[in-house]
């Protein structure tokens, strides 16, 4: 009798189960209650707990995201919030919320204790959700701790112990994206225990960087206000992310507010404006004293971009790929297609940067220099075989050689500029040469003032003459009578206290144009007995090869 009531009774919570699991699948919250609502708890307790087509009840209803059911069957049916069984898998009423992104009900479930009830499968929760990278976790970290400050019977779960600890957690790129995207909430549960909240990324950016670049207002105030980041930081990152928004993005306007903005808050805080030392030591990046100085750089795009580089060395790393990246952009950028001045500026300092694992055994140097013979091919190149265009970009080339700016160039005994000196005056060769060629004199193609003007650039420091190279580099001799006669000294000296003699003598005694060239050269005043560093002169030279009485 009594195993027939027992069957009965089983019969009868399978049936309402079934029952129940079909009117939670059409959320239908007024049917589960006329089923379960006349029934005594302990009953409700063994129906809800049942598993239907390999479910909970309660994960059944939160799969499904009716928040309203999940809530009745916790608090009028006590339905075990720990039980784990879902899919033939072992996976509680929490995990499947995670799984489903459902915030409502991952609220809810741990306002009710969800992760006191399972330490393990919380933890299990947040692995999920890391390794997903998942913003929920930013949801399960603050609810749980409101949640826990209200409820003092529950232990506190250790969820930021174990994102500190495990190896396999990134924290601080939900720090960087919650910075970039405006999480408040999120920043504030991960500032106070999860990360060093001034770490930076590859790019050298911090949190409060992020926050700047992607326009996040409260980001930035928030970050500020937790004293995370102090003034000084602030008008860094200021500065910097101006100078990321021009060279970057092309954003002149958003960069000029940065820098406006860095610069009241320095020039109202006394600090960084005074000497340029002191800029230096704070780190900060540009010499500015007052807006008006600053808007002295609107439309000139070069100035700004290289005030931006400026910024760049300040506050970069030297060797990383960010300043790397921004001297690659800015050379290469339009706005100094015809300055070859302020190009190699930008070139000669990136000479100075060590140079990275990935650009093997090449120097910084060679680096700078292979960016160089691009900038001068492709504005320098040009058909060998139309006339026309070799004399306008030979007058292009000449009128970007100017001598007071090769003057302080060249003063500052920089390898890099003497190299790129020493190219341009290649260049310049190549052109003659190449119109050479044409049946018409070159007097006619070419203005000789042109040439004269930089021949005249023979003392120090100018490392060589046009005049030197070409005699070195056995050009036509046409070409070389070309350049005599617009030199006013062909007895000028170069680096090494060479003259053009000298040059010439050290070819050997069977060059067909040794003799052509020697009386090219004496003919126009060509001093045999000039010296070099080493005391030898031409005379000596002449000697040696025993054709002394042929001059």
């Amino acid at each position: 009798m009594a195993e027939n009531v027992a069957d009965e009774v089983r019969g009868f919570n399978l049936r309402t189960g079934l029952s129940i699991y079909y009117l939670i699948k059409t959320n239908n919250l007024d049917g589960i209650r006329s089923h379960l609502d006349p029934l005594t708890l302990h009953d409700r307790q063994l129906i809800v707990c049942q598993i239907f087509f390999d479910k909970t009840l309660l994960g059944f209803a939160c799969e499904l995201g009716f928040r309203d059911i999940v809530k009745y069957l916790l608090d009028e049916c006590e339905a075990d919030i720990s039980e784990r069984y879902f899919h033939n898998t072992w996976l509680s009423s929490l995990r499947v919320s995670v799984n489903k992104l459902d915030f409502s009900i991952l609220t809810f479930l741990i306002r009710r204790g969800a992760c006191a009830a399972d330490t393990r499968e919380t933890i299990q929760c947040a692995d999920y959700v890391l390794k997903n990278e998942y913003f929920s976790l930013y949801i399960i970290l603050s609810t749980y701790t409101n949640a826990v400050e209200s409820m003092k019977d529950i232990p506190r779960l250790p969820i930021l112990n174990y994102l500190v600890a495990s190896e396999n957690v990134k924290h601080t790129e939900f720090y960087f994206r919650a910075s970039a995207s405006g999480e408040i909430d999120s920043i504030k549960t991960l500032l106070p225990d999860c990360i060093n909240p001034r770490v930076s990324n590859d790019s050298e950016e911090n949190a409060l960087c992020l926050a700047i670049l992607n326009g996040k207002k409260n980001a930035e105030h928030c970050l500020l206000n937790y004293r995370v980041f102090h003034l000084k930081d602030y008008v860094r990152a200021l500065e910097l992310c101006g100078a990321k928004f021009i060279v970057f993005q092309s954003k002149f306007e958003k960069g000029f507010q940065c820098w406006r903005k860095a610069l009241r808050i320095r020039t109202e805080n006394f600090f960084g404006v005074s000497d340029k030392f002191e800029k230096l030591q704070t780190r900060l990046g540009f010499e500015f004293r007052s807006e008006a100085e600053l808007d002295l750089l609107k439309g000139h795009d070069a100035d700004i971009y290289i005030q931006a580089l400026i910024v760049f060395i300040r506050l970069l790393s030297p060797s990383g790929e960010p300043l790397r990246d921004a001297f690659v952009i800015v050379s290469q950028h339009p706005v100094f297609h015809n300055d070859f001045y302020r190009t190699i500026k930008i070139l000669a300092v990136f000479e100075e940067f060590p140079h990275l694992p990935h650009y093997g055994r090449v120097s910084s140097l060679r680096k700078a220099l292979e960016y160089f013979g691009m900038f001068l091919h492709r504005h320098f190149y040009c058909d060998p075989s139309d006339m026309g265009e070799l004399s306008h970009k030979l007058k292009r080339l000449i009128n970007s050689m100017k001598k007071f700016k090769w003057d302080e160039l060249l003063s500052c005994q920089k390898e890099f500029y003497r190299i790129v000196y020493i190219r341009l005056l290649k260049r310049v060769l190549l052109f003659l040469t190449a119109l050479s060629k044409f049946e018409q004199p070159i007097h006619d193609m070419v203005n000789c003032k042109y040439i004269s003007d930089i021949m005249t650039w023979h003392s120090n420091p100018y490392p060589t003459t046009l005049l030197h190279i070409s005699l070195d580099k056995r050009a036509d001799v046409s070409v070389i009578s070309f350049i005599v006669d617009c030199s006013d000294d062909v007895s000028c000296k170069d680096n090494l206290g060479n003259t053009p003699l000298h040059i010439v003598l050290f070819r050997p005694t069977d060059d067909p144009d040794l003799l052509r060239l020697i009386n090219l050269l004496t003919d126009a005043g060509g001093n045999i007995y000039a010296t070099n560093i080493l005391g030898v002169s031409p005379f000596v030279m002449l000697k040696d090869k025993g054709i002394i009485k042929s001059c």
